[in-house]
């Protein structure tokens, strides 16, 4: 009996129903690698309907059997845990794949049981993606974008013709049983985003508006520069003036994405919004001294603006007048602004979470720029 030489935990992902022998396919083409790969874990994502196929194929059949006494290969870990079918909010297991609602359904369970499986740093993915509907093989490839990393794999099983329609071929059979058939596993190349955004724990239509955000931001987003003195705000050579009170409060939310910052070490900030604040941060007493430098720079040749400012607010700013001035700013740069992409990344936003609010500006930190 052969053993890998591996140092992962090896876990292989199917999407099957109709075509079991996608699966035994699989199997065969990855243990005759050089050097093998063998499964720790099989999981196979699938229907009701597809279920009963597979149940009847592998687990009430000999293949499996047979495939590991004519290769000498391990045990094979396709066992009943093995099969995953998704089930609806009212607790029904999903029968086909023939609506919006189940194809929704069916795209969150590969999503994941993706995600899931690629959080262990000691496994290794390996996803085939023949063998289901074809919106199914687009959710797997879609995961694997997301969430797959530099060790995982992405294959087509290909098949010589005459053997793709015969329902009795599950893998080559030594001999003459199976002249000519040769089964190969094309390696597919995909976009590895893992590492190029923050994935939030959402559903699937979520994460993909979310990350296509991150990236209009970190490829056409224009640098966004202040000047104090001139009370202006440029971005991308678009320039508006905004009064003093509404560009304090402004360069205020834009300072946040410096201090507040708790991944300094990430290129970009992506989709992150951990520098987002409740309004008791920028209102509080505390925050006065921040405010009032901000103040004075504005007030540069006015020297005793600042306080004043300090005299007038000296109880912090209340939640009702930031609101106000955080409206106000908004639609400024809303009426300078036309692209949505640029506009949401440069208005103040508000993410709605339980409890409180928080505010805070998406733009990435490295664009901007205060003067």
């Amino acid at each position: 009996m052969r053993t890998s030489s591996s140092h992962y935990r090896e876990v292989y992902i199917f999407i099957a129903g109709g075509t079991p022998q996608i699966i035994s396919e699989t199997l065969f083409a990855l243990a005759q690698q050089d050097p093998p790969v063998y499964a720790h874990e099989i999981i196979v994502i699938t229907t009701v309907t597809g279920y009963r196929i597979l149940k009847n194929t592998f687990l009430k059949s000999s293949v499996l059997a047979d495939m590991r006494a004519d290769y000498q290969l391990p045990p094979i870990p396709l066992v009943e845990s093995s099969f995953i079918i998704p089930r609806s909010a009212r607790g029904k297991l999903l029968d086909d794949v023939r609506t919006p609602e189940d194809n929704a359904l069916i795209g969150e369970s590969i999503f994941a049981v993706v995600r899931n499986k690629t959080s262990d740093p000691d496994t290794r993915i390996h996803c085939s993606l023949a063998g289901g509907r074809k919106t199914m093989s687009f959710y797997l490839g879609s995961a694997m974008q997301f969430f797959g990393r530099p060790q995982d794999r992405l294959y087509h099983v290909l098949v010589p013709e005459k053997y793709e329609s015969r329902p009795d071929f599950f893998y080559p059979r030594p001999g003459n049983q199976s002249k000519g058939a040769v089964v190969e596993l094309a390696d597919l190349p995909f976009l590895r985003l893992r590492d190029k955004t923050i994935l939030p724990e959402t559903n699937f239509n979520e994460l993909i508006a979310e990350s296509q955000r991150a990236i209009d931001q970190a490829v056409f987003m224009p640098n966004l520069a202040v000047n104090l003195v001139h009370r202006t705000v440029d971005v991308g050579g678009r320039v508006f003036e905004l009064e003093p009170s509404l560009l304090l409060i402004y360069t205020f939310f834009l300072l946040l994405k410096r201090t507040r910052c708790r991944h300094a070490g990430q290129e970009r900030c992506h989709a992150c919004h951990d520098c987002f604040v409740t309004l008791d941060v920028p209102g509080a007493p505390a925050a006065l001294d921040k405010a009032a430098e901000i103040w004075r720079r504005i007030h540069k040749n006015r020297p005793f603006k600042a306080e004043d400012f300090m005299a007038a607010h000296k109880g912090g700013l209340g939640p009702e007048l930031l609101r106000q001035y955080i409206s106000k700013v908004n639609r400024r740069i809303r009426e300078h602004i036309s692209e949505e992409a640029v506009q949401a990344a440069c208005v103040i936003r508000t993410l709605r979470t339980y409890g409180a609010s928080r505010y805070g500006i998406a733009i990435d930190r490295r664009k901007i720029l205060i003067t």
